[in-house]
Parts: C-alpha cells; structure tokens; sequence
C-alpha cells in the first residue's frame, strides 16, 4: 500500500469536524462521536466523497452503534457512488494515537477485505490508517491525508439537525468504584504504550544511519520524547492503583459494624 493516501473533500472534512467538535444537547463536556464515509477509490487515492451518521450513544472514550443501524445506514446509501469502507471517530480532549479498542474496530470492519479509518481531535488534528485482511494481513499506519475547509452555516444547520438526530449520551451509570474513569485511564495507557513502541523504533532505524550532527540531535529529540511518555505512563499507571486502592477500601470498609483487629470486614451487600 506505498503511496496510498487518503482526500477528504472540503466539504465532507468540515462537516466531520462540525460534528466532533459539536456537543450533544444538554451535556457539558465532547463526547465521541463515529461514523462513515463512502470512497471512491482511483490512482491510488481513496476518495471520502460522503459522511453519514448513524444512530448512537456516545460517552467520552466510547461510542456505540447497533449492527441493525450499521446494516440501515448501508443500505440507505447504496445509491450513492463509492463504498462504505471508510470509518472516523473521535477522541475528545485526546490525542489521535489509536487505542486499543480502536484496533479491534479496524480489524473487526477490514475483515471481509480492507478498511480505511481516520481519527480526529477537538484540536483539529488527525490520523488516518488503512487495514486490510485479503489476500493478507496489512497494516499501514499514518497514512498521508488531505483535505481543505469551507462551508456556509446553512450547510451546517443541516448538520446539527442530523447530529441531533442520532447522536444521543448514555444514560449516567451507576460508577460507584470508578469504572468510567478506570476505563478512561487504560484508554490512555494503551495510546501511550502504542506511542512508546512507534518511538523506540524510530531510534532503532535513526541509529542504524552513519554518525552526524543531525542524527545526534535527531536521536535526543526522540529519547526526550520517549522520557515524556514514560513520566506520562507513570503518572496513569498512579492513578489506576489509585483506583485500584480506593475500590479495595469501599469493599474492605462498607459495613463498619464488623470488625476484627482493627480491620473493617463486609458483611452482606456492600452496594
């Protein structure tokens, strides 16, 4: 898949990043949003001519779409040129490293053939990949995407009314031990450890190359860059066993009636 890239055209990446940096009625905070796009490919560049929403409920690390709506939406656009074989998403108030969970996505939509895949911020930024499973496993990663930005607020009145529409927030779960926040933490650890390797293999390559300026200032750019992902791990991975640590003291601590030595033991329910 050398030299693949993948256009957006104007319209359509302007009106993906109305909706990712567009809020659902009456919540605070972004949540993810996903959808697709139907590509039209030639001379080795895949085209994303439209993007559709489907029905969906979105928190901030996760979006969900039902198969039946999936198999709808397909079939809704089938008249239109092109396949749907491009999928986009959202990491609200993060980086654009994929996660685990975003692996899956690709690997679970590319097994009948190939799927392209591109993942925008509120920050504007973006990274696209391509996976393909026939006639053998591939994974391109960071493939070059372009695209330009223009639209009239009439357009974009069409797109709220369609965001509206589908985009609903999941109902408020009863997160008594953190699991939301636990959840969102792993999600960071993983594009962190992600992050790390796509590092370390880049000083792998840069020290194979003859020695010169450039490759030591090359070579220090990226370890100081890899120090930093490993402070930022450090910092999650306190934070998990935070968790880890205030989960174990509800279920140690619940009933304050039945102690022994000093230790607190549950008795019955503790939830």
């Amino acid at each position: 898949m050398q030299g693949v890239e993948i256009h957006y055209e104007p319209h359509v990446y302007r009106q993906i990043m109305h909706w990712v940096t567009r809020k659902i009625a009456g919540e605070a905070h972004l949540k993810e949003v996903s959808g697709f796009c139907k590509v039209v490919v030639r001379d080795n560049i895949i085209h994303a001519t439209h993007a559709f929403l489907a029905p969906q409920t979105g928190s901030s690390v996760e979006t969900d779409i039902e198969a039946d709506d999936l198999s709808k939406l397909v079939y809704d656009t089938r008249n239109i040129p092109g396949e749907l074989q491009l999928w986009f998403h959202s990491h609200p108030y993060m980086s654009t490293n994929w996660s685990t969970t975003d692996h899956r996505n690709m690997i679970a939509l590319g097994s009948p053939g190939w799927f392209a895949a591109t993942v925008f911020n509120d920050k504007w930024e973006h990274r696209s990949a391509i996976y393909q499973a026939v006639p053998f496993v591939h994974f391109v990663d960071e493939v070059p995407t372009k695209m330009a930005s223009y639209v009239t607020t009439a357009v974009m009145a069409g797109w709220d009314e369609e965001f509206d529409r589908c985009v609903k927030a999941k109902p408020p779960v009863n997160d008594v031990f953190g699991d939301v926040a636990y959840e969102k933490l792993e999600t960071e650890r993983d594009s962190l450890i992600i992050e790390s390797e796509r590092i370390e293999a880049m000083i792998v390559k840069e020290k194979k190359k003859r020695n010169s300026a450039k490759k030591v200032q090359v070579l220090e750019f990226l370890q100081e860059k890899l120090d930093s992902i490993e402070v930022a791990y450090e910092a999650v991975e306190k934070k998990l066993r935070d968790l880890d640590y205030a989960d174990l003291q509800s279920s140690v601590s619940c009933d304050p009636g039945n102690s022994y030595s000093g230790n607190t033991y549950p008795v019955g329910d503790c939830l």
